[in-house]
């Protein structure tokens, strides 16, 4: 089996950025004295969903690209998307913080993390049912 190094690079960074955003939203919890719950100011609620965005989405993203590079898929394509998906990530929260509200960088991150998540699992998807076909 091979390691997937790339997938495992990806996840590094991405479980720094998941804990600072979380942070970033604990601050804001304690700034606002609002502790549990949605709701309260606005920059709260960007904190919030930053946070949530992310943590709705790499896992099941990271777990896939992960099952792409162990199967012996093209690790330089499997790569490229593992970078390609980073970048979207970083650029999504950056996009929330805009005061105009939805941000081009949101935008960007937004549609680049459905592009990948969904390239993935039909990458996936199709490997599968190659090996299941032989």
């Amino acid at each position: 089996m091979i390691f997937p190094t790339y997938t495992a690079l990806a996840t590094s960074m991405l479980i720094i950025l998941l804990m600072t955003l979380g942070f970033r939203t604990s601050l804001g919890r304690s700034k606002y004295d609002h502790s549990i719950g949605y709701g309260g100011p606005e920059e709260l609620e960007m904190r919030m969903r930053s946070h949530g965005n992310l943590a709705e989405n790499a896992a099941i993203v990271l777990l896939c690209l992960g099952f792409l590079e162990m199967s012996g898929a093209d690790r330089n394509i499997v790569g490229l998307l593992a970078a390609w998906f980073v970048v979207a990530r970083l650029l999504h929260p950056l996009g929330i913080s805009e005061r105009a509200g939805a941000g081009q960088l949101r935008f960007i991150g937004g549609v680049s993390t459905y592009l990948i998540g969904s390239g993935a699992g039909v990458w996936l998807l199709w490997r599968l049912i190659g090996d299941l076909v032989q």
